[in-house]
């Protein structure tokens, strides 16, 4: 979808999705806290009528909003660098026992919260790609 196609009434549907294919074609504020956000932040979605709709975080940020520091709309690689640094690990240490806590204790967040980005860059799972590894 380009953003011309996109109507307030779809990118609002697409917040409440927290669709990520939306991410880099929008980004919307929230006037009651002054924090922009990508589409697919993990914050709850806020009330329709309090949101102002940007096509950059350059836009947003000129309007007087601040980046969210859930999903860093202003950063185009946001998370993407550590998850390459932890499939390195990964990949290092494939004949260890990783298990997913553990995991998730070096990056210093939750088991489920690696989980989700991981699978969503990697489209396997943390195991699946160390199972991948150690059989390479």
């Amino acid at each position: 979808m380009k953003r011309e196609s996109l109507d307030e009434a779809s990118m609002y549907a697409g917040i409440t999705r927290r669709d990520r294919s939306l991410d880099g074609q929008f980004v919307y504020a929230v006037i009651t806290t002054g924090v922009y956000c990508r589409p697919s932040c993990p914050a709850r979605a806020p009330l329709r009528k309090n949101i102002r709709f940007f096509p950059s975080p350059e836009e947003a940020g000129h309007a007087g909003f601040r980046p969210c520091k859930r999903c860093r709309p202003d950063d185009p690689h946001y998370g993407s660098a550590q998850l390459v640094e932890l499939a390195r690990y990964i990949v290092a240490n494939a004949e260890e026992k990783l298990s997913l806590k553990a995991l998730a204790a070096r990056q210093g967040v939750s088991p489920g919260y690696l989980q989700r980005p991981f699978k969503a860059v990697f489209s396997i799972s943390p195991k699946a790609f160390q199972d991948a590894a150690r059989l390479r």
